[in-house]
């Protein structure tokens, strides 16, 4: 594996949140193992311009290279062939330039022009599909299979899936859920390779140990929550993260703790979610919204007495491994989530790292409430949940995982 050159391809940019923490950590890893890289990114115009430098300050001095390119999203289709084109071609020309062994394509997009690297050039290929995209399309209401265009887009992607699975030297996905989803697909037999690793944290970033108390006083006199009880979410909202729902929880957990405080720690903007809390009758002094920058999030999570998300359950959400379940769990914070989401429910009740609800209705919700109160322990152990992340959460072993794949197919 040793001077091995690989390829990624990943449509997220590195300038993105999840760019941040779910792809350049796990490649710096890769690269203390001997690889080289270069990475083909796609990158949204405001937060190249704002995290640039930033990128560039952690891959400074490292056998890595960065090659972003533009991220097109005005007219959808037209805009992704178009970006698959300029990939094509920076695919082809960094080949005659400069050969690379493997291509790592992260998710559906990516794994076209890595497909078409193994055909070409002869390469390897990772799937690294991290989710069923085509269904993950059509399940969040992107896609309408009434509709003819729609409906045909989605054939093609479960083609390209098939084809992509079929030809990969190696197919990564997040869950054992989906896993045991995929044996059930005719054409999956047991000669393609697969391997699970879910979404991993950074256990020297989300490290509660880390934290600084004058940090946390800074934050706590800020946010005004000295010593309120703080239910706090993570991330962004939208199509699959069910902000009413949350927000009825919430709504219910203060006709019992009339103080307490719903944290958002999310890019969004806070008009956006003030609208939508208004909408609920919560009173503003309740809430509190604030952006963070990825190393500011773990002090942000550490105000937090419980940490809630609640994500729509599909027949696709069974290959989602949330990010923030892995940084939550590793800031030792007990989670509030839903179950029929990847492997979340077996991962928190074998980790005793919190609450799982199995309804989205008021009785559900009185009944975790009640289980907060009064069965605290039988739920939440800090230190089974530290001994769980570091066996199966932190960025040590995923990188592992990827290195085991890249020492069996670079021989």
């Amino acid at each position: 594996m040793q001077n091995k050159h690989i390829l990624y391809i990943t449509y997220d940019g590195l300038t993105d949140f999840l760019g941040q923490s779910q792809v350049l950590p796990y490649i710096i890893g890769l690269e203390k193992e001997g690889c080289r890289f270069s990475i083909l990114s796609f990158e949204k115009k405001e937060k190249y311009e704002t995290n640039k430098n930033v990128i560039e300050a952690l891959i400074l001095g490292k056998n890595i290279q960065w090659y972003p390119k533009t991220y097109h999203k005005k007219f959808s289709i037209l805009a992704t062939i178009w970006d698959l084109l300029i990939g094509f071609i920076f695919v082809t020309k960094l080949h005659f330039k400069d050969a690379f062994h493997a291509v790592h394509c992260r998710s559906y997009i990516p794994s076209i022009l890595g497909l078409l690297s193994k055909k070409i050039f002869h390469t390897k290929f990772i799937f690294d599909m991290r989710g069923f995209w085509a269904d993950e399309r059509v399940d969040g209401g992107l896609w309408n299979l009434n509709s003819f265009i729609f409906k045909r887009v989605y054939q093609l992607f479960k083609w390209i899936e098939k084809k992509c699975i079929l030809n990969a030297d190696y197919v990564v996905t997040l869950t054992q859920n989906s896993y045991v989803e995929m044996q059930q697909w005719k054409y999956v037999t047991s000669t393609v390779p697969f391997k699970i690793i879910p979404c991993c944290a950074d256990l020297n970033v989300f490290n509660p140990n880390n934290i600084v108390v004058a940090d946390v006083v800074k934050r706590k006199q800020e946010l005004a929550i000295e010593n309120q009880i703080v239910i706090s979410y993570l991330g962004s909202i939208g199509t699959w993260y069910m902000i009413d729902e949350m927000l009825n929880f919430f709504k219910q957990f203060l006709t019992s703790h009339p103080s307490a405080i719903f944290l958002f720690i999310t890019p969004e903007e806070k008009n956006v979610i003030e609208s939508i809390v208004e909408t609920h009758g919560i009173q503003f002094d309740r809430i509190r919204i604030t952006k963070a920058q990825r190393r500011e999030v773990p002090t942000y999570i550490s105000l937090s007495t419980y940490s809630l998300f609640f994500i729509k359950p599909s027949y696709s959400k069974k290959s989602s491994s949330p990010t923030k379940l892995a940084e939550i769990m590793a800031m030792g914070v007990p989670v509030i989530c839903n179950n029929n989401v990847g492997d979340v429910e077996q991962q928190v009740l074998a980790a005793k790292a919190g609450f799982i609800i199995e309804e989205f209705n008021t009785e559900s919700y009185i009944n975790i409430i009640c289980e907060l109160e009064n069965n605290f322990d039988m739920h939440f152990q800090k230190e089974i949940v530290e001994k769980y992340v570091q066996q199966n959460f932190s960025l040590e072993n995923g990188v592992k995982s990827y290195s085991e794949i890249y020492s069996q197919i670079l021989i």
